[in-house]
């Protein structure tokens, strides 16, 4: 998209689980925005307990 009022980082993902201070499998960057004249990213995890299937 051309005019799109988003722009992707071209290093992503900029967040991995080895960035994580605890054990996480997943992490998903949804976004960064800037507040209050800091950037604030948002993101979500998956813990590993979390991620076994279910019986």
């Amino acid at each position: 998209m051309k005019n799109s009022p988003l722009t992707r980082h071209p290093g992503n993902p900029i967040l991995s689980a080895k960035d994580i201070p605890y054990e996480a499998d997943l992490v998903f960057n949804a976004g960064v925005v800037k507040h209050g004249g800091r950037y604030v990213m948002l993101f979500r995890d998956d813990l590993p307990d979390l991620c076994r299937p279910l019986k």
